[in-house]
This record gives C-alpha cells, structure tokens and sequence, in this order.
C-alpha cells in the first residue's frame, strides 16, 4: 500500500530534490493544484470577492480522470484512481484546515469539475 503524504504547506529541500529526480511526481500534482487554488484566491480576495471558481485550468480540473475517479467511484475502482480521490482529497483537507469551504462541481453534463472555494 502507498502511503500518503499530508501537505502543511511548502515541500522541504529533500521533497524538492526527489522531484527534481522525477521522484515523487505523483504529489507534484497535489502541490500543483494547491498552488494554483492560491493564487486564484489571493487575486480574489484582493479584488474584494469571497469566492473563487477554478474551471478546466489546472491538472484535476482538467482531467476526465479526475471527474471520472471522482463521479462515479464504483465503475472506476483501479489503484490510479484511488489515488486520483486520494489526491484530490488532500487538495481538499489542505483548503479545510485553513478554513476555507471547498468542493468539487459537475461543470454542466460534462466530463469535468470545477472547485468551487467559499471564504
């Protein structure tokens, strides 16, 4: 069984090296995501909004994978997406803990999700 990483925040100096060994790729996409969701919040926030929509503009929002992993659990049941939840749940725990209301959005009947962040 793989074990899960917990994101705090910043990866150390060790985290950083294996990445750059192509070690660990898997977590880069969660750090990826988290990244981007920041970024979208502190330019709302800044322009006074208190929620943030993120639409097919990152790796999970981007992915049929990710929806279907997420959508429909029993029908896509592999190890891939079982991290593919995984992930996408940390990215979730991570906004949590900082007190933001975070979920995952069916963009229309499309094969996508949008996050949709309330602070």
């Amino acid at each position: 069984m793989t074990s899960l990483v917990e994101f705090d925040g910043f990866y150390d100096a060790a985290r950083a090296r294996q990445v750059a060994l192509g070690q660990a790729s898997g977590t880069n996409d969660i750090l990826t995501e988290i990244n981007a969701i920041q970024i979208g919040v502190d330019t709302e926030a800044a322009s006074g909004t208190l929620v943030l929509t993120v639409t097919a503009s990152t790796v999970m929002t981007n992915s049929t994978e990710h929806f279907d992993s997420w959508n429909d659990p029993f029908n896509f049941d592999t190890p891939a997406d079982t991290l593919r939840r995984s992930a996408m749940q940390q990215v979730i725990n991570y906004f949590s803990r900082l007190g933001y209301h975070i979920k995952r959005v069916r963009v229309g009947v499309t094969s996508f999700f949008e996050w949709s962040v309330v602070w």
